[in-house]
């Protein structure tokens, strides 16, 4: 999907100090690193999608096979909270991430509010439900983005449909000199996953 991610995660690097291509993590296999300091120093941000991806590649074959029926249903509940609360998640990533992105010493932009969402389900009435809230919210850097699976990206029957429109819009924000705050909601037991852009916000270079 990116020739980036042949390049280093954390530099960009696309060679090791002993000249070698940079060396793929070990846990998601979907970023490279040039040497384990530039790891140690992504690892922070890069663990939490590091995690949901790997997982989500773990599942995906379960769930293509599994009940579409009752996948579609927590698919379409948790778009359904996701749409409810977003207004507010778009206010919280602005008031936390636009501070960072307009001072010129932030340079390297955080601005993806990662949300992890925490369901439960419940029969009510005899009927079943899902609750949805969230449980964290951590702020990391547009790259991470890169560490999503090509192939959850591209099932639009699974996951919101948008991935690539969003990957393409940041390609063309670059060139044009902004960049967007973006917030990621994910619901890790079922692998869903909804993004919202909230804003277009100047980069430095």
């Amino acid at each position: 999907m990116n020739s980036a991610r042949h390049n280093c995660h954390t530099c960009n690097s696309a060679v090791r100090s002993d000249g070698g291509n940079p060396k793929a993590c070990s846990q998601c296999h979907l970023v490279r690193y040039c040497s384990t300091h530039c790891q140690s120093l992504s690892w922070p941000d890069h663990k939490q999608v590091c995690k949901f991806s790997r997982n989500a590649l773990k599942n995906y074959i379960e769930v293509i096979s599994g009940d579409h029926q009752e996948r579609h249903w927590l698919q379409d509940s948790g778009e359904a909270w996701f749409r409810s609360v977003s207004d507010h998640l778009e206010d919280v990533a602005l008031e936390r991430l636009h501070l960072e992105l307009i001072s010129p010493v932030q340079q390297t932009t955080e601005n993806i509010l990662w949300v992890t969402i925490k369901t439960t389900i419940r029969q009510v009435a005899g009927a079943r439900e899902v609750e949805f809230e969230v449980s964290s919210m951590r702020a990391l850097p547009a790259k991470e983005l890169d560490a999503l699976p090509d192939i959850i990206i591209s099932e639009g029957n699974l996951y919101k449909d948008g991935f690539a429109q969003v990957l393409t819009l940041r390609e063309q924000q670059r060139q044009l000199g902004a960049e967007a705050i973006i917030v990621v909601a994910v619901c890790p037991v079922f692998n869903l996953l909804y993004l919202s852009v909230c804003a277009l916000v100047p980069s430095y270079a």
